[in-house]
Parts: structure tokens; C-alpha cells; sequence
């Protein structure tokens, strides 16, 4: 797929113009009709266009990256990228399986020497176009199997071993394969150095990982994003809890959680950040008199009578009213609801059912955050 900059330049406009009549809602067909261009280079300029959308709020130059649509569902955003190249100690840095090549690109920031090794040719080469975009010069990307190229790479004690492997769709036993295997790099390499960087499913349980070393949980607006291992000088704790943009980080030993539950709603509500909750710190990072108010399998909800005192790590709500679910629109339109935002679990399409459904007729100014406890619902207003 590398070719020279004149057919870039032309590719770009090509896909400009296709992502401005997607965003006008022009049907594909519509689309590949006003194109002139022939079938297989209309296939290819479709999907960049599409990877482009998927990553416009991930990497600043977002419309002159190259990336295929698993590139672009699984690249991991420049803000984690970067803030993981600033932690790494080593100088000289190998990519195991660097895909599109953003990881490797963010770490040629702060790195003197990286090394990216690819299996996917097309990958491979988009990776290099993407370097060239984001004007690195110390990275160098190479094409194969790392197993068979391995050994003709200085690996030594001041090197960073990286890997963020693909996610296959999960075998017979529920578990999603990672290729290449974080454990066989790992084997392969721990003789020459011992710092390595994994990058796992977020999701991934604890005691599925084998590989002592620093577990830590990075979330990016308030969703989790990267549950990242490291091992070696980069091991800093057991256990550490990020929250990006606002470069707060938490570490610690992981434990329960040790609040106890509420008897009555207080006058505030707290949604730690999903970080802390992950990673098991929330007991050790959260302080105060706060209580629990729900638990389910997406979110831990704290309340209390007093606003915390201080930055709270995730989100802060003031207490309007309480309501019923017989009676929530009404109570919506008292608060002066202009847009409605449930904090419980709930199915998606009943999510938006009744949130389309009430705010339909609602005409006020606010924001209004429903929760739930024991005893019915409560309208909140968010102040953080």
C-alpha cells in the first residue's frame, strides 16, 4: 500500500470527500458513483474514511492517519499513548506486534530508539506512513514473525520490551486469545532484560495474569481504556489507578471495598471513576464519611451529607429530589430537565426508549442524573 506522496496527497482528497458525504448521509453506493475511482481503490479509500471517523477524538491528526478498521477500533488514544511513553526508563524500545504504529510513535517522543515489528503487511506499511505523518525519525518498523526476526535485534537490559497483542475472538473456554501470547515473549525475552510492557484486556481478571509486575488501570474520560502490566524498573507499585485528561494517578496495595452501605441517601452522590474501582483501590484513594448507595456490575455509587473536601476522583452530584418511576417525568419537569441521564443498569434499548420518551416533552435548562437505591429514584444535578 506505501506509495509516494503524490498518490498520498490524491488518496487524502479522495478520502476527505468521502467522509464529507458520509457526515451528509449520502449511501455508499451514492458515494462510489460520484468517486470515479475503480472498485478496489474505492474499497480502500472507504475503509481509511471510516477508520478516520472512528479515531477523531483519539489522535490530533486524526484525518491523515492511515489505519484499517481494527486499527482504528483498537489503536490506543494518544493521550494513554503518550502518558504510557513518559513512564518507561528505558531509552531503547521494542514493539512486538505495533500494528498501524501509534503506540510506537508516541514512545519515539520520549524514546531515543524504537523498533516496531509487524506480522500484517498492510499494517506494516501504514505504520511507516503514519511515523512519516507524525514526523518521527528515531523509529524504524520492521515486516515478519517476531519470532523469526527476534534475533537479529539488540535486545539488552536497557530495553523495553512492548506488546499490545491482538484480541481474537474467544476460544471454547470463554478466553480472548491474545496473539502473539504476552507469556512466550515474555519466556523468550526475560533472559536479556527484564522490562517489559504488556498491554491486556482491560476486563481481563487478575488472576489470569501470570507475570508479576504493576497492574494498572487507565481510564480516559471516565471509561476504562488500558489495563497495562509492567515489569522491571518500571514496576512501581502493585497496583495503580490513572484518570486521563486530568493526570491523576493512584497507587497502592489493591483491597476490598470497605464502605458500608447507606440506610438513607445523603445530600451528595459520588461516582468513583472506574480506575479506582478496577484496580481496587477506591478504599485507599476515596476518604470521608461516604457510604454506599448502589453496587451492580458496571459502577460503585458512594453518598454522603458533606461535599468532599477536596478534588473528588470521579464524578460529584448534588441531590434534587426523590422520585418513582410512576412520577419521573413530572419531577423532571420540576427540576427544569432539559436532557436526562440514567446511573443505573438498565438495557440499551430501553436506556433509550425512556430517556427519547420523556425527553420529548421536557423544555427546561438542566441536566438531570437519575439514580436508584432501595427505596425508589433520585433526581441529581452534577457540580463536578
Amino acid at each position: 500500500m506505501r506509495k509516494d506522496t503524490a498518490f498520498r496527497d490524491e488518496a487524502n482528497s479522495r478520502i476527505d470527500e468521502i467522509i464529507d458525504l458520509m457526515r451528509s448521509g449520502h449511501s455508499t453506493k451514492a458515494i462510489m458513483d460520484q468517486s470515479g475511482s475503480s472498485k478496489s481503490a474505492f474499497a480502500l479509500y472507504l475503509e481509511i474514511a471510516k477508520a478516520r471517523i472512528n479515531i477523531e477524538k483519539k489522535f490530533r491528526n486524526w484525518n491523515r492517519l492511515w489505519m484499517d478498521l481494527y486499527s482504528s477500533s483498537f489503536s490506543t488514544p494518544e493521550i494513554v499513548g503518550d502518558y504510557r511513553a513518559g513512564r518507561i526508563k528505558q531509552k531503547s524500545i521494542l514493539d512486538v506486534g505495533s500494528g498501524s504504529g501509534m503506540q510506537a510513535i508516541s514512545f519515539a517522543k520520549f524514546a531515543g530508539r524504537v523498533t516496531g515489528i509487524e506480522i500484517n503487511r498492510e499494517r506494516y506499511e501504514m505504520s511507516i506512513m503514519n511515523s512519516e505523518v507524525s514526523m518521527v525519525n528515531n523509529i524504524k518498523f520492521l515486516w515478519g514473525d517476531y519470532s523469526q526476526i527476534i534475533h537479529n535485534i539488540d535486545v539488552d537490559r536497557d530495553t523495553a520490551v512492548f506488546s499490545d497483542p491482538l484480541r481474537i475472538r474467544p476460544g471454547p473456554d470463554g478466553k480472548r486469545n491474545l496473539i502473539p501470547p504476552p507469556n512466550i515473549i515474555y519466556d523468550n525475552l526475560k533472559n536479556k532484560t527484564e522490562n517489559f510492557i504488556f498491554d491486556l484486556p482491560p476486563l481481563m481478571k487478575p488472576d489470569q495474569i501470570t507475570i508479576d509486575g504493576e497492574k494498572e488501570y487507565i481510564s480516559f474520560g471516565g471509561k476504562l481504556q488500558r489495563l497495562t502490566l509492567y515489569t522491571g524498573e518500571n514496576a512501581q507499585s502493585e497496583a495503580s489507578a490513572v484518570i486521563l485528561p486530568q493526570g491523576r494517578r493512584f497507587t497502592g496495595k489493591p483491597g476490598n471495598i470497605d464502605f458500608i452501605p447507606a440506610e438513607n441517601t445523603g445530600k451528595f452522590i459520588y461516582l468513583p471513576d472506574v480506575s479506582l474501582i478496577y484496580s481496587g483501590l477506591l478504599s485507599s484513594a476515596v476518604h470521608g464519611d461516604l457510604r454506599i448507595l448502589w453496587r451492580d456490575s458496571r459502577r460503585t455509587i458512594l453518598t454522603g451529607n458533606e461535599e468532599y473536601s477536596h478534588d473528588f476522583p470521579g464524578e460529584s452530584y448534588s441531590v434534587l429530589c426523590r422520585s418513582q418511576f410512576s412520577d419521573l417525568e413530572r419531577d423532571i419537569k420540576k427540576c427544569h430537565g432539559k436532557r436526562v441521564f440514567f446511573r443505573f443498569e438498565i438495557e440499551t434499548d430501553s436506556y433509550y426508549e425512556l430517556k427519547n420518551s420523556i425527553e420529548k416533552n421536557l423544555h427546561g435548562e438542566r441536566d438531570i442524573y437519575v439514580f436508584m437505591d432501595q427505596k425508589g429514584l433520585i433526581l441529581a444535578e452534577k457540580i463536578s
